[in-house]
């Protein structure tokens, strides 16, 4: 399935996406799947990220201004995700705002 790249001591499992030695050591690959996975913050990691709370992101979801929200993504009633990138971009741009709030 996968080529031998480490040689006959190694067996592929592609089902987990790891490489487990004969020895039942394994090592975690990084493939796309996983970085995809990653891309997408929980609520919680969100707040961390931001130095918020939780709750501030639920309120800022219900009664921010549309131009104000913090993308998000509502997967079902009680899932809710935020791609990183998308929140490194607001960050940035509230950022820059505030530096034009200032020097002006």
């Amino acid at each position: 399935m996968f080529p031998d790249l480490f040689g006959s001591n190694f067996t592929t499992t592609a089902a987990l996406g790891i490489i487990m030695r004969n020895n039942d050591q394994s090592i975690e690959v990084r493939n796309k799947a996983t970085e995809l996975y990653k891309q997408w913050l929980t609520e919680r990691e969100a707040a961390e990220y931001l130095n918020v709370s939780p709750s501030f992101l639920a309120k800022q979801r219900a009664y921010g201004e549309k131009s104000e929200i913090i993308p998000y993504v509502r997967l079902s009633k009680k899932c809710i995700r935020y791609d990183f990138n998308q929140l490194q971009c607001w960050l940035n741009a509230q950022i820059e705002a505030f530096k034009d709030e200032v020097t002006a």
